[in-house]
């Protein structure tokens, strides 16, 4: 239970309660509990989708999950796309990219990379999946795809936000793999045809970027979080 209370208010901003010292060990639990809390944010946004989907018009629809969404979970993953569009596109050096991405001022390359996802998310969930399995997945694959990064790639920094999971194991993600993959055998073929999409390019993404910067940060996680959910309505888009 700790760990999914830790889980939950690292990525999202609506409080509860923890009780006793939260350290290492326990940040490193909770990413096995990452895509259960991903799958009621997607409960959330389905049921929201459904209901606002009826009184307005498909872009406005698009806009309230997109806003909602960014409510819930306080930008923290948007974030991440912002910083690393300024450093990887401010610099060839690793160093120099670094040094970008940790600056908390938001450059020209930072402020289009955001505009274009919140578009393209807005477009896209503009008229909600009929299916639950897809709004519930867009969130809890997300956040899978973040713990199978935490878990595989190196950190990038000698100190910061990401690096606080570095005592990530391999049984954390085996178990954070459950909810996906159940969700994976109850979806129509479509939707799991999807999510295998954006998992291949998301990790072609991932292991470009360890390479020219020497692992991941936590920036990169959310980069990570945001173009998988790109990628999966857009390929749900494509394939239906």
């Amino acid at each position: 239970m700790k760990a999914w209370l830790v889980a939950w208010q690292f990525l999202t901003r609506l409080p509860l309660t923890i009780r006793g010292h939260v350290d290492e060990s326990d940040l490193a639990a909770s990413v096995s509990c990452f895509p259960a809390v991903g799958a009621v944010l997607g409960a959330i946004l389905y049921l929201c989708g459904w209901q606002v989907s009826r009184f307005l018009p498909p872009l406005t629809t698009g806009l309230l999950l997109v806003a909602l969404q960014i409510l819930v979970t306080g930008g923290l993953h948007l974030d991440g796309i912002c910083d690393l569009s300024d450093g990887w596109y401010g610099s060839r050096d690793k160093e120099r990219r670094l040094e970008i991405m940790k600056d908390s001022r938001l450059g020209a390359l930072g402020a289009t990379s955001l505009l274009l996802v919140v578009m393209f998310k807005a477009s896209l969930l503009a008229t909600p999946p009929a299916d639950w399995q897809a709004l519930v997945l867009y969130e809890a694959g997300a956040k899978f795809t973040m713990a199978l990064a935490i878990a595989h790639f190196p950190y990038a920094r000698r100190t910061g936000t990401g690096g606080l999971f570095k005592q990530v194991q391999t049984k954390h993600v085996l178990a954070a793999a459950i909810l996906p993959l159940l969700l994976l055998v109850l979806a129509p073929w479509q939707i799991a045809l999807a999510a295998g999409a954006a998992w291949l390019g998301s990790w072609l993404l991932a292991n470009c970027w360890s390479k020219a910067l020497g692992g991941l940060t936590g920036d990169c996680y959310g980069a990570i979080h945001e173009l998988w959910q790109v990628m999966f309505l857009l390929a749900l888009e494509v394939i239906r």
